[in-house]
Order: C-alpha cells, then sequence, then structure tokens
C-alpha cells in the first residue's frame, strides 16, 4: 500500500492512533493519497460543504478518516490554518481525535487555453479517528425505533459535556448540527469539524463577523440578524440538536408534550427515572432555544441539570440554585470560571456624554460649564429665571419663611434693573474691560444665587413650617443648621447684588424684539445657483481636467484656501461631475480633531464595505479598505483636512494599483496641501475669491431674489459692503441674508457697512472672516443668541436634527412663550429663523420643513469663541479627552446614568448611545423633567415605575420591547410616546393611553398579530387622543371587515403624519377624508375602489402618499384636476397591474415630482396621460421587466419634462420609508 519511503510517516500514525497523548503530525499527501485508494469512491464517508471524508485502511489494518478539502482558495487559505491550530489544542472525550494534516503544494501539468502549463494544485487534509457508527443524523429521522432512552441520554449528555469542553477552551463551534456528531462503537458521541470555529481571546466574550456561514435550522437567530457571536450561539444550536434526539424533529414542543409522548415507551421499572430524564432533557432543550441569548443557560448549568445537581425549572442567570448555604458556596465555586463565558452585550464605543446627553459620535462634546438648566441669554446668565424664581418665594406656600419672603422681595426688585442693563449690554459690539468685568460678575452672582434658591427649595419648600422641626433633636439641629447656612449665603448675595446695581448706571442701550417667523422659500434655490452658477463652472471644468488625465498612477489633487472660499463646493462639484468614470466613490469630511477608527470607519460605511466588528483593529481597518482597493479605480474626496499627521494615517488606506484612481483633498493648511500631493505644485489647487461680477449676483440673488437688480439708492452702498466681504461667499450669503430680513433703507445699510470695519479686498484673513461673521451674530435677537451658541456642543460636520434641537432649547429655558403659543412650535420658529439668516445650513428638507441642519465650521469657530469669551459651554475632543469625564461608566459596556436622580433641576435626558444603560431606581424627585429620550439604547433594568408621576415629563422615548410601567394613564403632561411594544403590555394598559388626551405623537410597534381585544383597545384608544399630529403603527395585521381602527368616527383632526404601511386596513377608512391637515401618508389596503383614490386625493395639504391595495377595479382610475393639489411623492402599489388602472388627465398632481409604481403582475402598458404630469423628474419601476422599463423610456422622451427612468428593488423597510436595491 505504501512505499519505503513512506514507512517513517505511516509509523508516526500509528503511534497517534494509539497514543491518546501524542501530538498530531504532518503527513504527505502520498501517504494519504495511498492509504483511501487515491480518494476512490469505494472508501468515501460523506461529503459537505467544504470537503470530503473518506475511510483511509493503515497497514496495521486500523481505520482513520481522511477528509479532503475542496479546492476553494478562499476558503483555504482563510480556514484551514486556524482550523488544525484549534483542533491541536482539542483532547476530549466527547470530541473526535485529531491524528494529523496535510498541507502540501504540487505543480501538475494542465491543459490551459490551448497549451498544457504547469499549475500549482493545493492538497489541504486532516485526519481523525474513525467513528464506525457514522453520524447522528443517521439516525434521527426515525428516531423513535432507531435506539433506546438510555442511549439518547448517554449521547445528549456528551454532547453537552463536549459542548462545555469547548467552552473552556473559549472555543465557539460555530456548526453544531448532528451530522457533526460521530458516534463510536458504543454509541458515544463526538463533535467534529471545526472548520467554522472561532476561539476568543481572555478578553473577549463575543465577536461580530459579515461571514454568516453555518446550518439554516441550527444558526442562532441573532447571528442570522446580527451576525452576533458569542458562546451562547453554540447553546442555541445544542437546544435544536437535543430537540431532534427527544421527538426526531427541530420543533420546539412544550415539556408536557414531550414527557406524553413517552410516558408508554418505558417498561414500569424504569419509567419513573427515565420520565424525570426525559423531563430535564426538554427543559434544556427548550431553555437553549430561547430567542434571547441572554437568557440561554450556560454549559455548567446544563451539565448540572442532567445531572440532578439543580432543578432546571427554576432556572434564571442571576439566580441562587442551590438550596443550601453550604450547596450554594460549593456551587458558586464551580462556577467562577463558567461565569466569564457568559454573554456580554456590545460594548458602545466611544460614548461620549454631552451636558445631558449621551452620543455615540466622533467629535466633540460639551459640558455646561455651570451646568444650568436655566440659561436664557448669553449675558445675564439665568437672571430672568430667577424673577420666577424669587416670586415663588413670595407666595403663601412660603408665607411662614418671613425673612426669607424679605430677602427674595427686596432681591427680585434690584435683579429686575440689572437684568434690563445686560440685555442692553448683549446688544454692543465691544465692551470696555471694565463693563465686561461688571457682566461677568453679575452672571455669576445669578448662577450662585440660583443654586442657592433651587438648594432651599428642594429642602424647605412645601413644609409647614412647625411641622418640618419636629422630629429628633439630632435631625432638627441638622436643619436649624442648614437653613442658617442658606440664610448666610442669601445676606452674602444680598450685598453682593447691591454693590452691582451700584454699579450700572451709565449703560443705556437700545433693545431687540423677536418675531414669529416661517423658513424662507428661496433658500433652496439661492444654494442651488450658488454652487452651479455664480463663479463655480470655471474652477470645476480645471480641476476636473487635472484628475481625468490619462496617468495611470495614484493622482492626489489638493484644493486648499481659508475657510468660506467653497472648497467644499467646489470638490463636491468636481466630485458629481467625475464619480461616474470610477468604480468605488466616497466623499467624507475629516474635521480638526478626528477620530481616526471612527473616520475609517465611516470610510468604511461609504465605500459599502460593512463594518465587522467594534473589537476591530486599527491595522485590521487599514488592510481591510486596501483589499477592498486593490482592484478598484476610485475617487476619494477628503475634505477640510487639518494637519499632517491625519494624513499620514489616512493614506496608508489608499493603495497604488495603478489604475487611474484619484484622490481629492480639501484643507486651509498650504503644508498639508503640499504634503498630500507629495510637493508637486501643479496638483495644487489654490481657491481663489469671487470677483466682483459673482459677487454682486450672489448678492443680489439673497438679498432681493427674483427682483435681481439692486435699487440705484442702494447700488454704492451694496458696492462697498462686497468690497469688505472681499469676494468670500461665505461672508456674501452671510451678510446679504442678514441685510435680506432688514428695512431697506440706505441708513440702516450704511451702518452694517460701517460696523465692517477696514479690512482687505485683497489679502482677507480668518481674523477678517471671523469680523464679518460676528456681525452676523451681533445682529441676532437676544432670543436667538444663546440657541445659536448652543451649538458649539456638537461636533464639526455633525447632522444636526431640528426637533432633538428644539426640545434641548426648551429643556435649557432658551425658548419663550409669545401668547400662549406652543413651545415646540415656538422653537421651531426659533430654528426656521437661524436657517433664513444662513448661520446653519438645511441638511435634510422634506417637502419644504427643514429637519436637520448643519454649522459651517467657520461658524463653529465663531461660536466657540463666543462661548469662551461668554464662559458659555465648555468643549471636549475625541475619546482621549472624554476619559475623564466617563466616570459614571461600569466598565466599557454600560452607561451609568443612576446618579441622575440627585441633579433635581434636570430638565432633559438624551441618550444617543447604541448600548446598555442602567437608569436609577427611582425617578419621582426629578420633577423638572421634560424629556427621557432613550429609544436607541438597551435598559439594564426595567424602566423605573415612579416615572408615570412626573409632572413635566412630555417626551417619552423608550428602548425596543420596553413594558410600559403601571398607571400609564397619569402621564397626562406626555405629548409624545414612543416606541412600545403591544405585544409587551396587558390589555388594561392599552386602553389606560386613552387617557393620554395631550399627545400629540404616538409611535407603537408588534412583531408577531395581536389578538382581536388588544387591537379593539388600541382602536378604541387612538379613537379618544382628538390632538394627535403623528401616528406611527409598525407590524403587520389585518383588519377585519368594519372593525377596529377602519371603523373610527372623524378622530384626528390636527393629523399631520399617519405612518401604517404594515396595517392592513379593508378598504380605505371613511374618516380620512376629514384629515384636513394631514402631509404624509402611508396606507396599505386589501382592496380598494376608484371612489376611495378620488377621496384621498381630496386632502388638501397631501404631499407625500405610500399608498398600497392588494386589489384595484378593473375599470381605469381617472385623475383628473383639483386631485392630489399639492402631491409631490407618489408611490403605488399592488398584486394587480396599476400601470393599466392608473390614468392622468391634464392638470392632475400638479406638483408631482416623484411616481414610484411597484407590482407584482406587471403588464407591459404605461399609465395613460402620464404627459399632463408636468412636473414629473423621476420614475421608479420596481422590480419591472426589461420591456416596461423600455415603454416607460419612450414615454419619457415625450414628455415634456423628460423625467429619469430607473428600475429598483424598492421595499418598504420596517420603518415604512422606502429602500432602493438595486436601479438601472
Amino acid at each position: 500500500m505504501t512505499d519505503g519511503g513512506q514507512g517513517n510517516e505511516l509509523a508516526a500514525l500509528e503511534k497517534v492512533l494509539l497514543d491518546e497523548s501524542a501530538d498530531p503530525v504532518d503527513l504527505p499527501f502520498s501517504l494519504l493519497k495511498a492509504i483511501t485508494g487515491n480518494f476512490s469512491e469505494d472508501n468515501e464517508m460523506g461529503s459537505g460543504g467544504f470537503g470530503a471524508v473518506y475511510k483511509g485502511v493503515l497497514q496495521s489494518g486500523r481505520t482513520i478518516a481522511v477528509k479532503k478539502l475542496f479546492e476553494m482558495y478562499e476558503i483555504l487559505d482563510k480556514n484551514f490554518a486556524s482550523e488544525v491550530t484549534c483542533l491541536a489544542g482539542v483532547r476530549h472525550k466527547n470530541t473526535v481525535r485529531f491524528l494529523g494534516y496535510c498541507s502540501e503544494t504540487q505543480q501538475v501539468l494542465m491543459p490551459y487555453d490551448g497549451k498544457r502549463v504547469l499549475a500549482d494544485v493545493r492538497h489541504r487534509l486532516l485526519c481523525f479517528e474513525y467513528m464506525p457508527k457514522g453520524c447522528l443524523a443517521d439516525y434521527l429521522p426515525d428516531a423513535a425505533c432507531r435506539f433506546q432512552w438510555i442511549t439518547r441520554y448517554q449521547i445528549i449528555k456528551g454532547v453537552c459535556e463536549g459542548v462545555h469542553y469547548l467552552h473552556k477552551q473559549r472555543i465557539i463551534h460555530m456548526d453544531l448540527k448532528p451530522q457533526n456528531v460521530l458516534l463510536d462503537d458504543n454509541m458515544l458521541p463526538g463533535i467534529t469539524d471545526f472548520g467554522l470555529s472561532r476561539r476568543l481571546s481572555e478578553s473577549k466574550s463575543r465577536a461580530i463577523t459579515e461571514n454568516k456561514h453555518g446550518t439554516m435550522g441550527y444558526m442562532a437567530p441573532e447571528f442570522i440578524n446580527k451576525g452576533e457571536i458569542t458562546f451562547k450561539t453554540d447553546i442555541y444550536s445544542l437546544g435544536v440538536i437535543i430537540m431532534e434526539i427527544l421527538m426526531g424533529h427541530k420543533d420546539c414542543s412544550n415539556v408536557k408534550e414531550i414527557v406524553e409522548s413517552w410516558t408508554n415507551k418505558f417498561r414500569t421499572s424504569e419509567s419513573q427515572t427515565a420520565l424525570e430524564q426525559v423531563k430535564v432533557c426538554a427543559e434544556i432543550g427548550i431553555k437553549c432555544m430561547n430567542y434571547d441569548p441572554r437568557n440561554r443557560p450556560a454549559t455548567w448549568f446544563i451539565i448540572s441539570g442532567i445531572l440532578g445537581d439543580v432543578e432546571i425549572s427554576n432556572w434564571s442567570i442571576t439566580s441562587d440554585v442551590a438550596t443550601s448555604t453550604e450547596g450554594q458556596i460549593g456551587f458558586a465555586s464551580k462556577l467562577v470560571d463558567e461565569l466569564k463565558l457568559m454573554d456580554d452585550s456590545a460594548a458602545a464605543s466611544e460614548l461620549q456624554p454631552s451636558a445631558l446627553e449621551v452620543e455615540q459620535e466622533d467629535g466633540k462634546v460639551s459640558l455646561e460649564s455651570k451646568g444650568k438648566a436655566t440659561t436664557v441669554t448669553v449675558a445675564a446668565g439665568v437672571m430672568s429665571t430667577l424673577s420666577a424664581k424669587l416670586a415663588k418665594l413670595m407666595g403663601d406656600e412660603y408665607i411662614k419663611r418671613k425673612e426669607v419672603r424679605k430677602q427674595a422681595s427686596f432681591l427680585k426688585k434690584e435683579l429686575s434693573t440689572i437684568n434690563a442693563v445686560l440685555e442692553q449690554l448683549e446688544l454692543m459690539d465691544e465692551l470696555a474691560p471694565v463693563v465686561k468685568n461688571w457682566r461677568d460678575d453679575v452672571r455669576e452672582i445669578s448662577y450662585d444665587m440660583e443654586n442657592c434658591i433651587d438648594d432651599f427649595m428642594r429642602q424647605f419648600g412645601g413644609e409647614n413650617a412647625e411641622a418640618s422641626f419636629v422630629g429628633e433633636a439630632a435631625e432638627l439641629h441638622k436643619r436649624l443648621c442648614e437653613l442658617h447656612r442658606i440664610a448666610i449665603q442669601m445676606e452674602e448675595l444680598r450685598t453682593l447684588v447691591v454693590e452691582a446695581n451700584a454699579r450700572r448706571e451709565s449703560y443705556k442701550i437700545d433693545d431687540c424684539k423677536p418675531s414669529f417667523v416661517g423658513v424662507d422659500p428661496r433658500l433652496s434655490a439661492v444654494y442651488q445657483e450658488a454652487t452651479s452658477l455664480v463663479g463655480i463652472d470655471g474652477p470645476r471644468e480645471e480641476v476636473a481636467n487635472w484628475l481625468m488625465d490619462t496617468q495611470k498612477k495614484l493622482k492626489v489633487v489638493s484644493v486648499v484656501g481659508f475657510g468660506g472660499l467653497g472648497k467644499t463646493t467646489l470638490s463636491k462639484q468636481v466630485y458629481d461631475k467625475i464619480r461616474g468614470h470610477f468604480k468605488s466613490v466616497a466623499f467624507i469630511s475629516v474635521s480638526q480633531k478626528p477620530d481616526m477608527r471612527v473616520l475609517l470607519n465611516r470610510l468604511q460605511l461609504k465605500l459599502g464595505i460593512s463594518v465587522s466588528s467594534h473589537d476591530c483593529g486599527f491595522d485590521d481597518i487599514i488592510e481591510e479598505l486596501r483589499k477592498y482597493l486593490a482592484d478598484k479605480r476610485y475617487l476619494i474626496v477628503l475634505d477640510d483636512l487639518w494637519d499632517q499627521s491625519a494624513w499620514n494615517t489616512i493614506s496608508l488606506a489608499f493603495p497604488e494599483n495603478g489604475n487611474g484612481s484619484r484622490i481629492i483633498v480639501t484643507t486651509r493648511v498650504e503644508d498639508v496641501a503640499s504634503v498630500a500631493c507629495h510637493n508637486d505644485r501643479k496638483c495644487i489647487y489654490t481657491m481663489k475669491p469671487l470677483n466682483e461680477q459673482n459677487s454682486r449676483m450672489l448678492f443680489s440673488n439673497r438679498v432681493f431674489g427674483s427682483e435681481v437688480v439692486c435699487p440705484p439708492y442702494l447700488k454704492d452702498v451694496a458696492a462697498e459692503i462686497l468690497k469688505k466681504c472681499g469676494g468670500l461667499p461665505l461672508a456674501i450669503i452671510t451678510i446679504a441674508s442678514l441685510l435680506a430680513t432688514q428695512v431697506r433703507s440706505r441708513k440702516h445699510w450704511e451702518s452694517i457697512r460701517k460696523s465692517l470695519g477696514a479690512q482687505s479686498a485683497t489679502n482677507p484673513s480668518l481674523k477678517e472672516m471671523n469680523n464679518i461673521l460676528n456681525l452676523s451674530y451681533t445682529h441676532l435677537p437676544l432670543h436667538l443668541r444663546a440657541c445659536f451658541l448652543y451649538l458649539g456642543m456638537y461636533p464639526e460636520d455633525h447632522i444636526i436634527w431640528r426637533d432633538h434641537l428644539v426640545r434641548q432649547w426648551i429643556a435649557e429655558g432658551f425658548v419663550s412663550s409669545l401668547h400662549g403659543s406652543d413651545l415646540e412650535d415656538i422653537g421651531r420658529s426659533y430654528f426656521n429663523e437661524l436657517v433664513n439668516r444662513s448661520m446653519i445650513h438645511p441638511s435634510k428638507t422634506e417637502y419644504g420643513e427643514v429637519l436637520s441642519c448643519t454649522v459651517h465650521d467657520m461658524m463653529l469657530d465663531l461660536i466657540l469663541i463666543k462661548c469662551v469669551e461668554d464662559n458659555f459651554l465648555s468643549v471636549a475632543y475625541n475619546s482621549e479627552d472624554m476619559a475623564r469625564l466617563m466616570h459614571g461608566c461600569k466598565g466599557k459596556d454600560i452607561v451609568d446614568l443612576t446618579a441622575i436622580s440627585q441633579l433635581f433641576q434636570l430638565r432633559c435626558v438624551m441618550v444617543r448611545v447604541y448600548g446598555k444603560i442602567e437608569l436609577p431606581t427611582e425617578l419621582g424627585k426629578l420633577v423638572y423633567l421634560e424629556t427621557l429620550d432613550i429609544q436607541k439604547c438597551r435598559l439594564v433594568k426595567s424602566i423605573p415605575s415612579d416615572i408615570v408621576h412626573l409632572p413635566r415629563l412630555s417626551y417619552l422615548g423608550l428602548p425596543n420591547c420596553t413594558d410600559l410601567p403601571e398607571g400609564i394613564e397619569n402621564m397626562k403632561s406626555l405629548r409624545t410616546l414612543r416606541e412600545f411594544d403591544l405585544e409587551k403590555i396587558s390589555l388594561k394598559y392599552i386602553m389606560d393611553i386613552s387617557e393620554l388626551t395631550n399627545l400629540r405623537e404616538l409611535s407603537v410597534k408588534k412583531e408577531f398579530s395581536l389578538g382581536t381585544q388588544k387591537v379593539d383597545a388600541l382602536a378604541f384608544s387612538i379613537g379618544k387622543l382628538r390632538n394627535l399630529e403623528c401616528l406611527r403603527i409598525f407590524g403587520c395585521h389585518l383588519e377585519s371587515e368594519n372593525l377596529q381602527l377602519g371603523s373610527l368616527s372623524n378622530p384626528f383632526q390636527h393629523m399631520e403624519r399617519l405612518c401604517m404601511r404594515t396595517w392592513w386596513f379593508c378598504r380605505v377608512p371613511k374618516w380620512m377624508d376629514g384629515l384636513h391637515c394631514l402631509r404624509v401618508l402611508e396606507l396599505q389596503v386589501e382592496e380598494t375602489s376608484t371612489e376611495e383614490i378620488h377621496l384621498l386625493g381630496e386632502l388638501p395639504s397631501l404631499v407625500y402618499l405610500n399608498f398600497g391595495a392588494g386589489k384595484i377595479p378593473a375599470e381605469r382610475a381617472i385623475l383628473g384636476t383639483g386631485l392630489f393639489l399639492v402631491l409631490e411623492y407618489f408611490y403605488c402599489s399592488s398584486r394587480k397591474d396599476i400601470t393599466a388602472y392608473l390614468g392622468f388627465e391634464a392638470g392632475a398632481m400638479p406638483n408631482l415630482r416623484i411616481l414610484c409604481l411597484s407590482v407584482v403582475h406587471w403588464g407591459g402598458t404605461i399609465p395613460v396621460g402620464m404627459e399632463h404630469l408636468l412636473h414629473l423628474q423621476e420614475i421608479r419601476l420596481d422590480g419591472a421587466f426589461h420591456d416596461v422599463v423600455c415603454a416607460f423610456k419612450e414615454a419619457s422622451l415625450v414628455h415634456p419634462n423628460r423625467p429619469s427612468v430607473s428600475r429598483t428593488g424598492l421595499k418598504p423597510g420596517n420603518n415604512g420609508k422606502m429602500v432602493a436595491t438595486a436601479s438601472s
């Protein structure tokens, strides 16, 4: 069978086979080829996804199993070494013994392209002990007959012990299934096939992967859904195997059913013991298959349960499982090492708290320097709110505190005068040093005074004067001392106020009045003209020509210039122009102090590379980027690069591949531009200011809009202003935006021109730019200044969501009520005014409404300068600078917020961390709390039950699967409630929601079907919420005829957004004809009619419609004049061919921009009258055939607006939004 040259290797193999302590040996391919009969079919025992297994017979007659891996390059190179290393360390009675391996590469003559050439053929083989009874899977299809219970029991016990051993070695098998459990002559099991296994280091208990290899039916849900790998991944697979051994199938039955199925199979003498074992194994299998990995037991608990050491039915991850003190001690000692293997949740990377906001984000975060939640204006500190608190001290609640009331009365009078002066000083451009010092001193007094008053109110507020001093002597003495301390402090503050007021008489300044405004409708047109028409064409063509030359080497072009010249605008224009010539493209902002790991992860996402793990090393990220880009022609824009070290790091990710790849770098620093271009001056484009003509055009467009021409009496003043701006686009549009909101008088324009100061138009500097931007700041009304400076808490290039920002403004006390107006509406008006003045730039705009914004980095520089000058807030950068601030974290995976229960003035808690948080057990003392937004997190414990008694809580955002606390009906102040799970709460709680009549927004979800009672209760409660403006329901449900939500009676007079894309109504509800404020509708019906389509078309405010119908009428629905007057987006889906159903008359849908059609059975026609949709810009066809797409493209050629046509994989996502998976 073998020649003499193989004798040594054969002897070594025989030795390993006989000596269980011997190490695996390296074997030649020729030997393995010989003992398997050249891998003959007769010797093949089985085959899988990665290789085939052959019987190998040695000269001694002994048999081994030889696994020959298929020649799959990625499998061999990636897995073979790790599998061999893993197998070499595995030695247990319930794992198949690893005997040896072969790793050889031979050169073989092979035919190629009509010739015979030498090619590398790689051989990778693994040798194991031979298991004569085959694999467990062979016995399971007829499990009821093939072997007895005692055999099954020892197999279950053996597999559990084998998995336990692997986990002790920190090995996760990843492919546990009956095919990988082999049986020896005594039917004892051995686990085999470690090709997918993972060995975790001591410091890790989890991993994340995008490569989800395994066998369906045995893979854990969290692995399938998120690629999450933990020791509990194997536990799920183990549970499936146990259930198959018990029942012959994978279905998770209940314990009673399993025991009953075995009751008649046992003899009387063995029935009691055997049935108890069946019961234990059934309970283990069911618990192992729990959907939540945290609720699956560890292997030690499993083995202890099988052996009878613990009571399985009382299992809990944190419970005491022993029944006596001695038992607890002994059991705990066994579990010390095991508990280390228990699943840890994802650690939130680089948690960054910002005031009372915690956010997962790169860049900077702020901590308010005074910790105040009541700052109203920048200069006056919290002076304005002090008046209200002093007035409260003078009220009946404190009538017995005569001395306190006296002090409060005096201070209120003195402070009212000081506050008026502070507001005047805030209007002044420059302050003398002595005045500035006076202002700062008074502001600090206001902070100290507020602390004193809050301290007094917390300790003595609402008490009866006599009752509060009844008690034990020690407690009485303590409270008297505290009252005495506060009295002394108030007397000291009174003295300071008197002294400050004595120095204020020399200051007189005008005041400013706020006004309520909407978003300027010209804004989007101005941005488009500024980027595409005003001075951009020449630079764009020049830089594009540099980049599109014939050079094959990687080329870097730097765009350099100071802030505000339009570097980002130019690079974006060039990027959009040439991106079609490259396979991989990305546009990414770097910022001043980037967190490099976060930056590179963002680059991966932009390129479409999935970020595989939170624990991925820095070098691994670089290597993954290089590998991905190695064979691609790529275009990368690095916007706003500040230093050479950042470039030196980022550039490592860009391989020189000779494919003509290109990089654009924008920077304000000449040295950085030079280094990025390897000192090639020909690749550096220096930005120039706008010329006079382009400056005038940009200025006129913003100030005068469609009028274009500047009035003659303002021309010379406008020319002087433009000269001072020096051709800086940001300065021009900022000053122009200011003038656009002011009176067009020569005198007023002259005053603005003079305040600009002497500036050079030929050599402008960053300081001069700040002077120009500072002018915009000093012209802000007082009520907007604190709102504007508050933006300093956000990092550069951060997208700031309007509603989040407004809630924080309200909590800080920056928003004041106007004639009883809603505070959120006023806050949005503040936001819109900042947009109109170009102080912030729109980021996401939806149907005329700006939903988010960004702050230009030059504006942000100005904000931070002002924040330092006014001691408004302080800023910390990156995770390194946050180390001293994150003392509230428990390890790396839990953000500990338990201490917030002592922050009695707390008004807003917003957490942006995708990880665990721990709240205090009680929140009842936070009587001022208005916002609790923890929707993105996971709670360590349940929500505190006393949250229902918080009197001011208006916004409550809950994590998924959170139970509502008992007493939800008491939360009358709630305006927003999102996003609780209907399946987790009782019928009573759903009914109690009807009591929350102040709700404006409600979001609920359901994963599975609800019972009729719960749906009826939900319909009842929603019908009572007459003030709802936004309703979102996530989760599929099919309504019965004339029942539930479809049968409500005119419920929503104020509804603006109704998102129920996965809630199937029988028909379009009749009550929808009364939704006159509705702007966004996502609706799914089982059947519709032309009349119902017309009902929706008559909704006067509808701008977005996502409509699906299972059945549509046979006759065509013609949509004519008067229907869908303001609709801009129309998505329509059906199982039937809606292209044959829809038709448009002249005047139909006059504002429609985007038309999306989704059909299961396309008919090949196009809607009649599409040419009447005069503003149509885009047609998207979901899953349409080629002929259908061609028909629409032909129709678009004769359409007056030439809309684009694309075939997409549009599908409504879980949140109702459309997700495009492909286009052509």
